[in-house]
């Protein structure tokens, strides 16, 4: 069963817009952890966020079949969430509910969300995942508060909003150092401050230089001994751990624990191209990234780089075309197909990408 959610921004207080996202970004975290269900990642799920599209239209685009929508309402601490699960074939709604309240509510609400949806999906949770729902940690609500805020700002893609991310997820442990999220959302946010800000270590190794990785694997460590369940954490420790062997382990053990996490795949994707040299089982990792996630460019990027590796040149070529339609503002793009192009005896090609 696959599903994505989007939650439109119906709001008193056009600044309160991050917790709504913060809400969606949550129930996909939590829904992303339950078996059979694949869950479409943020950066597309986002995508439709106030467009005029169909729901037919959007499951189409994110091969899902079915969306989780909603509204809110913020006036204050006050909130009124409304939610309703629809088949995308049918336009049936499934599951509907709305919640009044303060904030502080807003947690049982996500519980209750998640097990309505397995049910009327009709997925029996595992004890593994019933545990894992009822011992959930439930933050502080200014940490929460800070998360959110932080995903937002780390949800721009630049640099300015990844420097603000970074002061959002240190407060955030400030305020509640119990909280595991923060810890990895600030490793992941260093990782990408270097990408964004230095360009992709992509020529010799998967890794991040020193300086980074010193900054990302405390972080990660800490998260771990808060929630031996990590997913997320195991997967950003695998991506900077230098024994190939415990870091193939780590990314197997993260992907089990959380099959919907799309940085798995697409860090253990180029671990297997720069590392081992294992170039098809590369292109099977990314696209499964891709599956979650189609219309991020990183994700188009990269699978486009894989499908080169094992010799598809011409479909690696049309598929970095596709994402240059998609967003032409993503250097990265025209500073590969220039390589390539390079590769291929095609100079003048080379200078005009």
């Amino acid at each position: 069963t696959s599903m994505s959610r989007g939650l439109g921004d119906v709001y008193k207080r056009q600044d309160q817009e991050y917790f709504g996202d913060g809400l969606a970004d949550t129930l996909s975290q939590v829904l992303g952890q339950i078996h059979g269900l694949r869950v479409a990642a943020r950066t597309s799920a986002f995508a439709f966020k106030g467009t005029d599209k169909s729901l037919g239209e959007i499951a189409a685009e994110l091969s899902v079949n079915y969306v989780l929508e909603g509204t809110i309402q913020a006036a204050g601490s006050q909130l009124r969430v409304g939610t309703t699960l629809v088949e995308a074939a049918s336009g049936k709604s499934l599951v509907s509910r709305t919640f009044d309240g303060s904030k502080e509510g807003v947690f049982n609400f996500q519980d209750e969300i998640t097990r309505e949806v397995v049910a009327a999906l009709k997925i029996e949770l595992l004890q593994s995942e019933e545990s894992r729902l009822d011992q959930r940690y439930r933050p502080n609500l200014e940490a929460y508060d800070q998360f959110v805020l932080g995903r937002h700002e780390m949800g721009k893609g630049t640099v300015a909003g990844l420097q603000a991310a970074v002061g959002h997820f240190e407060r955030a442990i400030e305020l509640d150092e119990n909280y595991p999220l923060p810890y990895v959302a600030l490793a992941d946010t260093h990782r990408s401050l270097e990408v964004y800000a230095f360009g992709f270590q992509d020529s010799y190794s998967a890794l991040p230089t020193q300086m980074t990785q010193n900054l990302q694997r405390p972080l990660l460590e800490k998260a771990l001994e808060l929630d031996s369940g990590s997913g997320e954490a195991y997967a950003g420790l695998a991506s900077i751990e230098l024994d190939q062997g415990e870091a193939e382990e780590g990314f197997i053990r993260a992907i089990k624990l959380n099959p919907n996490n799309t940085n798995a795949y697409y860090w253990f994707s180029k671990f297997l191209t720069l590392n081992q040299g294992r170039f098809d089982e590369a292109l099977e990792q990314i696209e499964k990234a891709v599956e979650l996630d189609p219309l991020s460019d990183i994700i188009q990027y990269e699978h486009a780089k894989a499908l080169w590796a094992t010799g598809r040149i011409e479909l690696a070529m049309s598929t970095l075309l596709d994402n240059v339609k998609r967003n032409p503002d993503f250097p990265y793009n025209y500073k590969l197909m220039t390589r390539w192009k390079l590769q291929t005896g095609n100079v003048g090609d080379a200078m005009r990408w």
